[in-house]
């Protein structure tokens, strides 16, 4: 797998480098083009871009098909984000 941080050393964003890693690495077609809109933290630079598309796979593998359904989604990215929120804050000097 090519590490995001390379894909976005050739001009992707933090959010496209982390799908088309993903894609490479498990091989799957999330398009990367989901990705595009969420550089430079959203905009407003407080919603980093590769935290926004964990979160969107996540949706893409748990996600349900309709509202009947479950939402695993939700569980799922908790979990993820509750393991990694330390790594996060320090990284960027959140606290």
């Amino acid at each position: 797998m090519t590490k995001p941080s390379i894909y976005h050393n050739q001009g992707y964003t933090c959010a496209e480098a982390l799908i088309k890693s993903y894609n490479e690495e498990f091989e799957t077609e999330i398009p990367v083009a989901l990705g595009s809109g969420m550089g430079t933290g959203i905009t407003v630079g407080s919603l980093c871009g590769a935290v926004n598309a964990a979160v969107l796979v996540a949706g893409y593998i748990k996600g349900r098909k309709d509202s009947s359904n479950q939402n695993e989604a939700r569980k799922y990215k908790k979990e993820i984000m509750k393991k990694e929120e330390k790594n996060i804050i320090q990284k960027f000097a959140l606290i």
